[in-house]
């Protein structure tokens, strides 16, 4: 601390990550159809391709002039707790820093130029709405919604490599294989809602009440794949709740 020495233990900092570039590029078309004064329709498709670049360059700069310094201790067989007996079951700090640095920070330039994970490459849409004009029901409205999102990128397989950086000399260690892509399943989700606007106080006050139920068409309920391990087992994650929003207003 402040330039001083500490006979304190290492610890990677919590929450240390690359730097990178983030690319999206893609189309939307969106149309609208009002068949009558009652009706209103909106659909929408969207394409969008989500890419990142220049992956850790700060990184690989730091780990190839710290490379000598680490190499010092990978060579004496230094562990974990500090010993580099034989007999020890500590971990090799050289194993250490394969499986909580070397292996993300390469998966993370593997990745460069490809489909970022978790994100949709299509998605669509389709919102209708009814409007009551007249009669006892005016100021009433009722409208749905439907999303439709293609499959996701939710992880990849794994393939052998060895690493030689950061100190490492042909070190072993395991990357993820880009080229095997687990997809997950497409989603279909969507709601309903209804208002009811009218003036009240002799046209004084606008009031307005409004119920939303989200989540109601999900084809995904309860427990869903969020990702997949790099042998193709699943992670497990809960799906978005059904909800409901009751809203009330007033407009002076």
């Amino acid at each position: 601390t402040n330039g001083g020495t500490t006979t304190d233990r290492y610890e990677r900092p919590n929450n240390a990550a690359t730097t990178e570039d983030t690319t999206s590029k893609g189309y939307s078309v969106e149309v609208s159809w009002r068949p009558n004064r009652n009706w209103d329709f909106v659909a929408g498709f969207d394409q969008l391709e989500n890419v990142t670049s220049r992956v850790g360059r700060e990184l690989g700069e730091f780990l190839a002039v710290r490379a000598p310094f680490y190499k010092k201790f990978y060579d004496e067989g230094l562990r974990i707790d500090g010993t580099n007996g034989n007999t020890s079951t500590s971990t090799l700090i050289q194993a250490r820093f394969v499986d909580t640095i070397a292996s993300n920070y390469v998966n993370e330039i593997l990745g460069e130029g490809t489909s970022n994970r978790g994100i949709a490459e299509y998605t669509s849409k389709l919102v209708a709405r009814y409007k009551f004009n007249d009669g006892m029901l005016k100021g009433l409205n009722v409208g749905a919604n439907l999303r439709w999102e293609s499959g996701k990128i939710i992880g990849y397989g794994e393939i052998p490599a060895s690493f030689d950086f950061g100190g490492l000399s042909n070190f072993p260690g395991i990357v993820s294989d880009v080229g095997n892509e687990y997809v997950g399943d497409s989603i279909i989700a969507g709601g309903m809602f209804v208002s009811y606007t009218r003036k009240i106080f002799n046209d004084r006050v606008r009031w307005r009440v409004q119920l939303n139920a989200q989540n109601i068409f999900n084809t995904e309920q309860g427990l869903r794949v969020i990702a997949a391990n790099g042998d193709g087992s699943p992670v497990w994650g809960v799906a978005q709740p059904r909800t409901y929003e009751l809203s009330n207003s007033f407009e002076f």
